[in-house]
């Protein structure tokens, strides 16, 4: 009973608990609220959101912010981690919204935006303390830079040039419902900005149109397109390199300078992942092309969001260390048109210290399955296999808890900042829960967790709504209000090494 024990906690700590290219430069998405202020209180009726573009050659970080602060008297960039509050080390140079600023980072200025040691501060004459903060996190997954030039404009003769030019930055949401867009430029005149429908060269129909300002954020999302309302439209251009950034002039009403989106990469989410003790985790992945080769990344991660290093013992990706067996927290690969790879790693270690979650990042299409293997010391073996989540904004699993069968939930969080989930239980006839009564008294029906940015939390139901329960059969549904999630169901059976994997399905409706 005691191996039986140990065997259940470690399974769960392991099981449960085209033409397109990266981004050269490293996008940052960073939502602005007053929940973050400290010291607070912010005004939590204001709000904002900011893009930022580092380029790693000329070390120049390039912010664009917009938000809705009134009698704004100041923005900087301050110094300090989450839940710190640290001294301004850039001012931009002005406080009304949208902010644009570069600004050229030292060597320690660079180690402290990458170690998230940098956060947005705006203030106000009601509060000279700060109204609205935003951590700069990690780089975006989905991230792109590019230009905005003259010579994009077909046709463009000696008036398009005359120095006018801009740059743009974009990131693409996980769950592939928001395309947040900022540009600056220098046309001082421009009568409007669009994103347009063609592909290089040619020129199209207005999609989405953007402000005339010399710099402007966007959020670009159905609701607000010119032609389709689909978002999945929308993508399907932007993924046929058909939709590009045009501002118009008086004396260019087809365009001044133009610019081409790029094809974002894709982020691709394991909620779960283990090594150590004998516990080893192969990551199989797929090119899903018929005709072109894929590349990407991999990376561990620990449940704070952290680099997760472990050992790799077979792989068809080549580590970045350069060394077979060398540890690591990151690998890169390559695939032909329908290719597989398997990163296989060592088992060595205390799987205590190597549980988190994997994300891939790759410029093309993906499929592809984490392989658990849990070793006979612990009451007997077995293998488990779960597939890549989507990010999602609601999902659904099915909750079963009777003896020692029970659920249990990995749950990602793909964003750059941290985001609340809201669980909830239903019944099997779909009933919302108000409570339920276990060992230890009522269970509430709903509880909110807070996942780190790039984190993972992992647990079965009655942990995760902190009370023992020992019958429940319905369903668990997830959902957040700010961000995504991607996440991971598993059923733990009655025998040892026994685990099926549940279906985690995104919601469909209001």
């Amino acid at each position: 009973m005691k191996f039986k024990g140990v065997f259940l906690g470690l399974v769960l700590a392991v099981l449960v608990s085209a033409s397109s290219a990266f981004a050269a430069n490293d996008i940052f998405q960073v939502p602005l609220d007053a929940e973050q202020m400290v010291p607070g209180p912010g005004n939590a009726s204001s709000s904002g959101m900011c893009l930022g573009d580092f380029d790693s050659a000329s070390s120049e970080l390039t912010m664009i912010c917009s938000h809705s602060v009134e009698a704004a008297t100041a923005a900087h960039i301050h110094s300090g981690g989450v839940g710190e509050a640290g001294p301004p080390i850039f001012t931009f140079p002005g406080a009304a919204s949208p902010l644009v600023a570069t600004f050229v980072l030292s060597s320690q200025d660079v180690d402290e935006l990458f170690e998230q040691r940098f956060y947005v501060q705006v203030h106000s004459e009601a509060r000279p303390g700060g109204e609205l903060r935003g951590q700069i996190g990690l780089p975006a997954d989905q991230g792109v830079s590019f230009p905005l030039t003259s010579d994009q404009v077909p046709m463009s003769g000696s008036a398009y040039r005359q120095g006018a030019e801009g740059a743009c930055m974009g990131v693409l949401a996980p769950a592939e419902n928001q395309y947040m867009l900022g540009c600056r430029h220098n046309v001082m005149d421009a009568t409007a900005a669009h994103i347009h429908m063609a592909p290089a060269g040619q020129t199209g129909p207005v999609w989405f149109t953007l402000s005339a300002g010399t710099s402007f954020l966007a959020s670009v999302t159905p609701g607000n397109f010119v032609g389709s309302d689909d978002f999945g439209d929308f993508l399907r251009a932007m993924d046929s390199d058909n939709l590009y950034v045009n501002v118009h002039s008086p004396d260019q009403p087809g365009g001044k300078i133009r610019g081409q989106i790029p094809v974002p990469p894709r982020a691709y989410y394991f909620p779960q992942f283990g090594n150590g003790d004998g516990f080893t985790s192969a990551i199989v992945l797929m090119n899903t092309s018929t005709t072109t080769a894929v590349s990407g990344m991999v990376y561990m991660q620990d449940p704070e969001g952290q680099p997760l290093t472990v050992g790799i013992e077979e792989e068809g990706a080549s580590a970045l260390s350069g060394l077979l067996g060398t540890p690591g927290s990151e690998a890169s690969f390559s695939l032909s048109a329908y290719g597989r790879t398997t990163i296989q790693t060592d088992g060595e270690g205390s799987v205590n210290d190597q549980v988190g979650s994997v994300k891939v990042i790759a410029n093309g299409p993906m499929a592809g399955i984490i392989k658990f293997d849990v070793p006979d010391q612990f009451a007997g073996s077995g293998v488990v296999g779960v597939s890549l989540s989507p990010a999602m904004t609601r999902a659904t699993a099915p909750a079963y808890l009777k003896g020692a069968v029970r659920t249990g939930l990995a749950i990602r969080n793909p964003e750059t900042f941290p985001v609340d989930v809201t669980l909830q239980l239903r019944d099997a006839d779909g009933n919302p829960l108000d409570s339920l009564v276990g060992t230890g008294g009522p269970l509430p029906g709903s509880v909110v967790v807070t996942i780190p940015a790039n984190g993972r939390i992992a647990a079965f139901i009655p942990e995760l709504f902190g009370i023992e329960l020992s019958d429940f059969d319905g369903t668990i549904v997830m959902q957040t209000e700010r961000g995504s999630f991607a996440a991971l169901a598993l059923e733990q059976g009655t025998r040892a090494g026994e685990f099926t994997t549940k279906p985690v399905a995104p919601l469909v409706g209001p």
